[in-house]
């Protein structure tokens, strides 16, 4: 138990006595005031915003990465400045994805940062991913203040895990139900009220405010007005995230399913099918190798989680291969495959192998990843007795899955430069390229640590067979052309 129970005013000085002390959330009140004032204008020109978030190199490269992700594919994936997103997007939409990115990545950069904190942004970011999602797929406007309410919801959980590490690990796996009075006993005040004052003090409006407010479940009218459409899709993100970090029964995901699907205008089936690509993305995000760890053990969740990953990643590499020129070279060409893969499989290094029929091996000729190597000159396969693991998988055209590289019956097939160029490698999979036919290339990646492998299988690396096809075909093409 914690050494002190606390009475709300205490609590609260003592809150930001220990954010000024820890040097936290700097420039996040200025940022939010700026921005927000540009927003409300309605006669500011788009230059104004523009130049708000272009002042902040780190956010406006995280809102170009962002709106080019698959989030906000429907408005095409080739937005490369603050000015055409504006102009595409919104004002609003682009204000509200800058205050989203803002206040994460305060979170994300505070002194407090902790297992419990990371926890708790993994499941914040989760809820806004969901109601950005679900707003756009109802054709609903407001996906961005949907995403900024659902992600400020969790405000007073995340303010609590950050600088009262003691109180939170008492209150962290409090059920809901029970989570008001317990946080009154040990914090004199309720998260939704912690949250709601420490927006005010940032200078978030009082529109965003409202959306804020946790909303106690009830049945909801077929007809919606728009305020109403962004609670629900708050209420129901937050809740959904919290069922699918704390591994609730599948029961519970769909009767809330079931409850929000009709009044938001989708079939049951389709909001179940976005919740569950949203969660996937998530697996990627920068906090997943360390929470997902231990919040997710659960076999088919990890599974159903990279069979989603490994199929959007193979969307994304057929898509960068397929934008590129006629005149591309088969070197560009394997650059943006092992590109897709690194960061959409997060491997540590992805490397093109290619079949040299007159030496009778096959061997590597690029590389992509953190750390990828300078001499690929010795890494080569062939002229053994028995077959290694890149043969094999090149003379049966098969991709593979090597869950533990540690094994015994596999580290005898693995060639000794391997453990030399990837001491710190546990898994791997391998891709062949078919060209006319015939295996001529081998896509390879290593993964160091055990969670971005998480879930994966021989089947995850046969889902990528049509990106494999399209590689080969490209190959195909360039050959033909003399590149």
């Amino acid at each position: 138990m914690p050494a002190q129970k606390w009475s709300r005013n205490a609590l609260q000085q003592a809150l930001w006595s220990r954010i000024e002390e820890h040097g936290d959330f700097p420039a996040l009140a200025e940022s939010v005031r700026y921005i927000v004032s540009v927003m409300e204008d309605d006669q500011a020109p788009i230059e104004k915003l523009e130049a708000a978030v272009v002042s902040d190199v780190p956010l406006a490269h995280q809102v170009i990465r962002r709106v080019n992700s698959v989030s906000y594919a429907a408005y095409g994936r080739k937005i490369t400045s603050i000015a055409r997103a504006i102009m595409i997007l919104g004002c609003q939409a682009i204000g509200y994805l800058a205050l989203d990115i803002k206040l994460v990545e305060s979170f994300a950069q505070t002194s407090g940062m902790s297992a419990a904190l990371t926890r708790e942004l993994l499941r914040a970011e989760l809820a806004s991913t969901i109601a950005h999602g679900i707003a756009l797929s109802s054709k609903a406007k407001e996906g961005g203040k949907a995403a900024l309410c659902a992600l400020l919801q969790h405000t007073g959980r995340l303010l609590v895990a950050c600088y009262f590490p003691e109180e939170w690990a008492v209150l962290e796996n409090v059920p809901e139900a029970g989570m008001e009075s317990e946080c009154l006993a040990v914090l004199g005040v309720s998260l939704e009220t912690l949250g709601l004052d420490a927006a005010r003090r940032w200078g978030f409006p009082e529109q965003l405010l409202e959306g804020m407010r946790i909303q106690a479940p009830r049945p909801l009218p077929e007809k919606i007005s728009s305020e109403q459409r962004v609670g629900a899709i708050t209420a129901f993100s937050s809740r959904i995230s919290a069922a699918l970090l704390t591994q609730a029964p599948a029961d519970e995901s769909k009767a809330l399913i079931a409850q929000y699907a009709g009044p938001l205008g989708l079939a049951p089936e389709a909001m179940e099918a976005l919740v569950a690509e949203s969660f996937a993305r998530m697996v990627n995000s920068k906090y997943s190798s360390r929470a997902l760890e231990t919040m997710l053990e659960a076999p088919d969740r990890a599974e159903a989680a990279a069979q989603a990953r490994v199929a959007e990643c193979g969307r994304n590499g057929i898509d960068r291969m397929t934008a590129l020129p006629p005149g591309a070279s088969i070197t560009e060409v394997f650059q943006v495959a092992l590109q897709a893969l690194t960061e959409g499989l997060e491997v540590t290094a992805a490397v093109a192998f290619i079949r040299n029929t007159q030496a009778g091996c096959i061997e590597a000729k690029l590389c992509f990843g953190e750390r990828p190597l300078c001499d690929l000159s010795g890494l080569r396969c062939g002229g053994g007795a028995e077959l290694d693991i890149f043969q094999l998988s090149m003379s049966k055209a098969l991709g593979m899955f090597i869950q533990d590289l540690g094994d015994v019956n596999i580290s005898r097939k693995i060639p000794v430069w391997h453990r030399q160029a990837y001491p710190q490698a546990t898994a791997s999979f391998l891709l062949p390229v078919l060209v006319h036919g015939k295996a001529a290339a081998l896509l390879y990646g290593v993964w160091s640590g055990t969670g971005p492998a998480r879930g994966m299988t021989d089947a995850s690396i046969t889902a990528l067979s049509a990106f494999a096809q399209v590689l080969g075909q490209r190959i195909e093409q360039v050959a033909l052309a003399g590149g």
